[in-house]
């Protein structure tokens, strides 16, 4: 599914074996739902750095490797977070034309929970959830993502704030 600005999001996979689908466990990390999140990209793209350069000569990297599939996705929003180097380095949203304005908060339009934990219904807000539960192409196609390679593990970075959500329990935070 291409954004509204018809992009691409462009995934990463590293495995043994790459070519096939093997039936191995998969590990998902993912960023820069929030454009202006630019640090969640250099995560994601620095531990494929070091899965890569450790396969050689770190064994349990080697296993890590050997044993599952694992997939980066270094930039849910490309849309944004071309806005971001190109027009306003504040952005937060997607691209999407509501109107008057632009945009749906990502991290907010998703199914699960969608409309809990401060999303908004005012279009020109940072926490605009969409018109829908999960009507955004990023959305979709991560969610698509995530049906076809089913991650026993999904680490979604942000850099914003300084917390550990956990899934399906919206609006917690580990404690410290």
């Amino acid at each position: 599914v291409r954004t509204h600005n018809n992009q691409s999001i462009w995934a990463l996979v590293v495995s043994d074996n790459v070519s096939q689908q093997e039936d191995e466990p998969s590990i998902l990390r993912a960023a820069q739902h929030h454009a202006r999140e630019l640090n969640s990209t250099h995560m994601v793209l620095r531990a494929a750095q070091r899965v890569l350069a450790g396969y050689a000569g770190d064994p349990a990297m080697q296993a890590l490797v050997d044993g599952h599939e694992l997939w980066f996705v270094p930039c849910v929003n490309p849309d944004g977070n071309d806005h971001v180097w190109n027009v306003d380095q504040n952005w937060r949203k997607n691209r999407r034309n509501n109107g008057s304005n632009f945009g749906v908060d990502l991290n907010r339009n998703f199914p699960t929970h969608w409309g809990l934990c401060g999303a908004s219904t005012t279009t020109s807000s940072e926490t605009y959830r969409g018109p829908s539960a999960g009507s955004e192409p990023e959305g979709r196609t991560m969610r698509a993502l995530v049906i076809a390679i089913r991650p026993e593990i999904y680490l979604d970075f942000h850099s914003y704030g300084q917390e550990v959500l956990f899934p399906y329990a919206p609006c917690t935070t580990a404690t410290p």
